[in-house]
């Protein structure tokens, strides 16, 4: 589907909508950080962007990414490769996304694959077939990254990001009384990296199932609607803190505060 026929689905129509209201974005939410061994209490979804921490505060990351989104953007217009690796070095090391991902950038010869599936997220389609036309494509949390800084209105879909979204598609059916997952809500989770952290809402119950490393297309499917449900919510937004982020574009703050909201799906036992 073209990005104006997905948005134009009922179920889609109706969840960006409620998303951007103040019941969706008043519901609060609470989990125990595990690398902090502290509880962790978010009062709304615009308080998890109050309290961003990676490595340092909001403003502290801002300035890091919008740097090597410069590089990246400029070693992309020069057709300069090895600009374009170490910036995403950089990137990779700042995400903590090295693993694979480094060796995969380093590679000269997957340039073009970048430039590809570049094409292929500005031509606003989320048709797998068309996904798996780029040849030898890579999408996963290491990637969605570095597209997210060279490609338009574009989010990190990683496993924090995708869970905040899935347990809100939950809250958003018992909202309106629906009994089942509209597939087009269904959006792929993710394990957490150290296996505490729960980031399915739904684990073993296959409605949010986890993307595969052999499925980039999954991945990359997923990152492209989350992407256009996230900004066509944000329309519905204005004025909302995510518009008041000195240096940061409104869709970053968003994602920024599920990125927070994602870690942990399981609340504090009382």
């Amino acid at each position: 589907m073209k990005k104006d026929e997905y948005l134009s689905l009922d179920s889609v129509k109706a969840f960006t909508e409620w998303f951007a209201t103040s019941e969706a974005q008043g519901l609060s939410h609470n989990y125990y950080n595990f690398s902090k061994r502290a509880n962790v209490f978010f009062n709304d979804l615009p308080d998890a962007l109050n309290q961003y921490e990676w490595h340092g505060d909001l403003k502290k990351n801002t300035a890091i990414l919008n740097g090597i989104q410069n590089d990246l953007n400029i070693a992309i217009k020069k057709e300069d490769f090895l600009g374009f690796r170490d910036a995403s070095h950089d990137l990779m090391k700042w995400g903590g996304t090295m693993k694979g991902n480094n060796e995969w950038l380093s590679n000269e010869g997957n340039f073009p694959v970048i430039h590809e599936t570049l094409k292929l997220l500005k031509s606003q389609v989320d048709d797998i077939n068309e996904i798996k036309r780029v040849k030898d494509l890579r999408f996963n949390s290491g990637l969605t990254k570095v597209y997210s800084l060279i490609a338009d209105d574009f989010i990190i879909y990683d496993s924090r990001v995708a869970a905040a979204l899935a347990w809100y598609v939950l809250k958003f059916i018992k909202a309106k009384n629906i009994n089942t997952i509209p597939d087009a809500l269904k959006f792929a989770c993710m394990k957490a990296k150290g296996g505490k952290q729960q980031r399915n809402p739904l684990a073993g119950e296959g409605a949010f199932d986890y993307t595969k490393h052999n499925h980039p297309e999954i991945h990359a499917q997923w990152n492209i609607r989350a992407s256009w449900i996230l900004s066509a919510a944000l329309n519905g937004m204005s004025g909302s803190i995510y518009h008041d982020q000195e240096g940061l574009q409104p869709l970053r703050a968003l994602e920024a505060a599920l990125f927070m909201w994602g870690y942990d799906l399981n609340n504090i036992k009382s």
